[in-house]
C-alpha cells in the first residue's frame, strides 16, 4: 500500500524539532506554494536550504509544521521574511553532518511504496538519494 510521503513528511519534520536544535529543510523552489525573498526564487539549481528549529540565534517564533508544510518568519541579510514550503516542495530533511533524507524532484510521483532511504554523508557528501515511487 502507497506511503503518504506529505505525512512522512510532517512527521519526520516534527520528529527532528522535538530531537535537534537545528535541522535542514531542503526545498524545490519551483513548487506552486513556496514563499521565499525574491532572490532566493530564482537561484539555480531551484532549491535552497533553510535551516529550521529551536536552537537558532533568531528563533523562529512563529513556526509552524503542519498538514500544509513548513512556514515561519526567517532572519535573512535583508531583514525578516515570512516563508512557506508545502510539503511538495520539501525535497530532503537533513540535520549538518548526520543524516538525510531524500524524496523523489519535482514531476516524480509523490508517493512511496517502500521505506525512505537514509543516506549518512559518508555514503553521500551531502547530496541525497532519491526513493523510487510508485503511481500516484
Amino acid at each position: 500500500m502507497p506511503v503518504d510521503v506529505r505525512d512522512m513528511k510532517r512527521r519526520i519534520a516534527l520528529e527532528l524539532f522535538e530531537a535537534e536544535p537545528v535541522f535542514k529543510v531542503i526545498i524545490d523552489v519551483r513548487v506552486p506554494g513556496v514563499l521565499l525573498p525574491e532572490h532566493w526564487m530564482e537561484v539555480q539549481p531551484p532549491s535552497c536550504v533553510l535551516d529550521v528549529g529551536d536552537g537558532l540565534a533568531r528563533p523562529i517564533k512563529d513556526l509552524a509544521i503542519d498538514a500544509e508544510g513548513i512556514s515561519g518568519t526567517l532572519a535573512f541579510a535583508t531583514g525578516p521574511f515570512f516563508c512557506r514550503a508545502p510539503w511538495d516542495a520539501v525535497a530532503a530533511l537533513a540535520v549538518e553532518g548526520v543524516v538525510g533524507i531524500g524524496w523523489q524532484p519535482l514531476g516524480e510521483p509523490q508517493v512511496i511504496t517502500g521505506p525512505p532511504v537514509v543516506v549518512t554523508p559518508k555514503e553521500a557528501r551531502s547530496r541525497f538519494k532519491v526513493i523510487e515511487g510508485g503511481g500516484g
